[in-house]
C-alpha cells in the first residue's frame, strides 16, 4: 500500500522580503483546507465564500480566514500535525521545492524562521510535481496550466481561474478593500 498525496500550494503578496502568505491550501481526496490571510483588510463573508468554493470542489471545503502573517503559519502547522499522517501521506506541490530551487516550501521555511516557529512538515515525505511533469513529453509546456492542457486536453484546467472565479462573483463588504468584477 502506497502513500496518499496531499497537495500543497501558497500564494503570496509578492517576492520581496516583506511579502506574506496570502493564501495557503491543502487538497486531498476528501476535499480542501484553505487559509485566507486578509492581513488587516476587511474579511469577506465566510459563509458566502465557502459556498462559492464548495461549488468548485469535489469534496468538503474547510475555510479559515485569518488576520495577520503568523496565523497562516500556525494553521499550516495545525493541519500538518492533526490531519496529515506521515505513515499514510506525502506532501506534493508544483515547484514547491526542487534540487535546484522551488518556491512554496522555501518561502514557507523563511516565514517560519522569521516568526521563530518550528518547521510544520518535519520529516514528511515530499514529491515535487514539476519533476514528474518533466518526465512527460509536454511539447515544451512548462507552466502548470500548459502542461495540464497538453496532457489532459482540458482548456478549463487553470487552477488559478478556478480559485479566482468565486471571488469575482462576490459583492464586497461595505468598506472592503476587495473589488468585484461582475
Amino acid at each position: 500500500m502506497g502513500l496518499d498525496p496531499i497537495a500543497f500550494d501558497i500564494e503570496t503578496s509578492g517576492l520581496n522580503e516583506d511579502a506574506v502568505i496570502t493564501v495557503a491550501g491543502f487538497a486531498h481526496d476528501l476535499g480542501e483546507s484553505i487559509i485566507l490571510n486578509v492581513d488587516g483588510r476587511d474579511a469577506p463573508d465566510h459563509q458566502t465564500l465557502t459556498k462559492a468554493l464548495d461549488e468548485h470542489s469535489a469534496g468538503a471545503v474547510s475555510l479559515e480566514i485569518v488576520e495577520d502573517e503568523a496565523a497562516p503559519l500556525e494553521s499550516i502547522s495545525e493541519i500538518s500535525t492533526t490531519q496529515i499522517d506521515g505513515d499514510r501521506h506525502y506532501l506534493t506541490a508544483y515547484n514547491g521545492e526542487t534540487w535546484n530551487g522551488g518556491f512554496d516550501l522555501l518561502f514557507c521555511r523563511t516565514r517560519f524562521l522569521d516568526h521563530e516557529m518550528d518547521w510544520a512538515f518535519g520529516d514528511l515525505a515530499y514529491a515535487d510535481m514539476m519533476e514528474m511533469i518533466d518526465r512527460f513529453n509536454t511539447q515544451d509546456q512548462r507552466d502548470l496550466v500548459g502542461v495540464c492542457d497538453y496532457l489532459i486536453g482540458n482548456e478549463t484546467c487553470d487552477p488559478s481561474k478556478t480559485a479566482v472565479k468565486p471571488w469575482k462573483h462576490l459583492r464586497p463588504l461595505s468598506g472592503s478593500h476587495y473589488s468585484s468584477t461582475t
